[in-house]
Parts: C-alpha cells; sequence; structure tokens
C-alpha cells in the first residue's frame, strides 16, 4: 500500500460516489445525445449530469481533484479521472453494455479503481496491492484459461485517428478473429478491460487515448494477476493510446499479433 495515501479509504470514497449517481444513471437508458463533440462522438444529458455530481463529490470528499471526459481538468500528483458514461452511443439507444468509471491516479499510476456495469449487476473495485473484487468478493488471481479464449475488441471505426487508423484497426482484428473466432466487440473500454480482469475476457484491445477510459481497467487487470500495456507492449501510463491486456500466454499471444503488422505510419515517425 502506498504510504502517503489511504487506498482503502479511497475506494471507498469511490464507491460511495458511484452508489450516489447509479440509480440516475439506470433510470435515464436511452437518454439522447444533447452535446456534440470531436471526432463524431456525443454526450447525453446523463453524461453531464453524472460527472458534474461525481465531481462535487469527489473533491469534497478526497481533497482531489478530477479530470472527466465531459468537462475536462488538469492531471495532478493525484487525481481522479471520470468516465460518467461509458459506452454513451450503447447507453442511447438502451444497449446495457455501459457502465461509470473511476480512477485514482498517484505519480503516474492508477492507484485505486471502481468500475460499475449498472445493468449487469456487477461492480469491479481494486486498489493497489488490494487484489480484484467483483461485487464486495475477493476473487482469485487469474488463470489460464483451457478451452476457447474470448478477445474483447475495441472499435473498428477510426475517426481521424492518427495513431490507429480504421485500415490498421481491420487488419488486427482480422488476425486476432482468426487466432481468437470467439472474439466480441462490445463498444465499451470499461466493459472490455473489466471483463478481462474477472476472466470472462482472456484478453482485450483497446485504442482510446484517454486516461478515464483505460486507468480504472490497467488496475483491476493488474490486480487480477493480468498483465495490461500499452497496444505495442509498452508500460501503460496516463498518456498512453489504448490497451492489451489479458492472461499473461494471452497478452503473448495478442502482442505477437501487432508486432506482425506493420507499424502504423504516426507510430513509425515516433521511432
Amino acid at each position: 500500500m502506498d504510504e502517503e495515501l489511504d487506498l482503502p479509504e479511497m475506494c471507498a470514497v469511490a464507491e460511495k460516489v458511484v452508489d450516489g449517481v447509479v440509480p440516475f444513471f439506470k433510470a435515464n437508458l436511452g437518454a439522447p445525445p444533447v452535446l456534440t463533440k470531436a471526432r463524431g462522438d456525443f454526450a447525453t444529458e446523463a453524461d453531464l449530469h453524472i460527472e458534474r455530481k461525481m465531481a462535487v463529490l469527489l473533491e469534497s470528499m478526497s481533497g482531489f481533484d478530477v479530470l472527466g471526459e465531459e468537462y475536462g481538468g488538469e492531471p495532478a500528483e493525484t487525481y481522479w479521472v471520470v468516465d460518467p458514461i461509458d459506452g454513451t452511443s450503447n447507453y442511447a439507444v438502451g444497449y446495457p453494455m455501459c457502465g461509470i468509471l473511476v480512477a485514482l491516479i498517484h505519480r503516474g499510476e492508477p492507484v485505486v479503481a471502481v468500475s460499475a456495469m449498472p445493468f449487469l449487476r456487477q461492480r469491479y473495485m481494486a486498489y493497489k496491492g488490494g487484489g480484484l473484487r467483483i461485487n464486495g468478493h475477493r476473487v482469485p488471481r487469474l488463470s489460464e484459461p483451457t478451452g476457447a479464449r474470448t478477445v474483447g475488441f475495441g472499435s473498428i471505426i477510426a475517426r481521424r485517428d492518427k495513431l490507429f487508423p480504421m485500415e490498421w484497426r481491420q487488419r488486427l482484428l482480422n488476425k486476432v478473429g482468426i487466432k481468437f473466432p470467439s472474439m466480441r466487440i462490445d463498444g465499451s473500454v470499461g466493459v472490455d478491460l473489466a471483463l478481462t480482469a474477472s476472466g470472462a475476457f482472456a484478453g482485450s484491445v483497446t485504442f482510446s487515448p484517454h486516461s478515464w477510459d483505460n486507468a480504472g481497467g490497467v488496475l483491476l487487470i493488474r490486480e487480477a494477476g493480468g498483465i495490461a500495456t500499452d497496444v505495442f507492449g509498452e508500460p501503460w501510463h496516463p498518456g498512453s493510446h489504448g490497451v492489451l491486456a489479458g492472461t499473461p500466454r494471452t497478452h503473448e499471444q495478442l502482442l505477437e499479433i501487432v508486432q506482425s503488422l506493420e507499424l502504423p505510419p504516426a507510430k513509425q515517425k515516433e521511432l
């Protein structure tokens, strides 16, 4: 446990804040878009309301600032990241694969995570060094599946994404699908990473560049005994684009697939 932070207490704060917004989240499934954002994304009034409430509660109860998807904020040594509705496109059409994500980042790494999927009746919670809990119950560390392995895959439609252009994603999709025929595309980074932490998915590939999408899931997977890096196998940090995650064997196989492709042009320029 971090000597400077009471991580169980911060986890309890995050859970209490999530408790405070779950009823509104559940009551507004199917809320229409009210705000169009860059790259064709949008937000509903539920996104805006939930983030406002969560930010006020987190800041007042912990003293740490919030960086959220809808209202922004600034990174600090210690700060919260919040996605009020992860999978907004799903939420807006009444598809239940969506959730509420909150994580505490301290000195560049996630140390507390709560990912709630109210319509699935599941809540995933972890703090650094404390293991993974689902619905309050400590779960065993991940083991390698003995049968078919399911892998979650992020969006294949890239709207002007320079790092992961649509053509590159589709080549990766094809190779991952051949290796893992029971692949799933759920439309929610938070759901994919949580299911990977639980072992329902053996692994996942996501492309989001946003810490509020990725940070909590990275910690959940690590505390479950899995591996979570960026898509290219480099250490994940709040500025990373995407997550490659899974059991050690599945992560290794997914990384081999990524490495078998020519790097996207933007990544080549970085090297």
